[in-house]
């Protein structure tokens, strides 16, 4: 039985990483009810309603605080499909941390929209200008290592 578990958990991880690979993969659906999809309007190049990973890796602008307060963002994972983001807004988030390592180019980062923010991880070659929200007390910028990054130092 467990040679069956692991045996189905490693073709599932497998199908996963394949599809993400594949630049025609779909990683977000624009609808017209989705507020959150208002963001990406200027990342759909085709404007077929579909942004796919290659689409998001030549996105160099994405912001994310269009919609105000109905627009919610809970999760950050897709962030790691745009690696050549230059100008990131983040916006309103229930979450007080957004891992943005794959994120290396940024020049800019606006989180003024983030007001639950406390914290944001970035690759270590990474020195975006940083708009922090208003009212920001202990606000934490954590580097970390990433193999991606030309500039980023790896310590064995």
């Amino acid at each position: 039985m467990k040679k069956i578990f692991v045996t189905l958990s490693l073709l599932v991880a497998f199908s996963v990483v394949a599809m993400a690979q594949n630049a025609d993969s779909v990683i977000i659906k624009i609808t017209q009810d989705n507020i959150f999809s208002q963001c990406f309007k200027g990342v759909d190049a085709n404007q077929d309603g579909n942004v796919t990973v290659a689409e998001a890796a030549a996105a160099e602008e994405l912001v994310l605080g269009r919609g105000g307060r109905k627009n919610i963002i809970a999760n950050y994972d897709f962030l790691k499909f745009f690696p050549n983001l230059k100008r990131l807004e983040i916006g309103n988030t229930p979450n007080e941390e957004v891992d943005l390592r794959k994120n290396w180019k940024l020049e800019i980062l606006d989180l003024r929209v983030g007001i639950f923010l406390k914290k944001i991880t970035l690759s270590v070659g990474c020195y975006p200008k940083i708009i922090y929200p208003k009212g920001t007390g202990d606000f934490i910028v954590n580097r970390v290592s990433n193999p991606d990054d030309p500039n980023s130092i790896w310590l064995e």
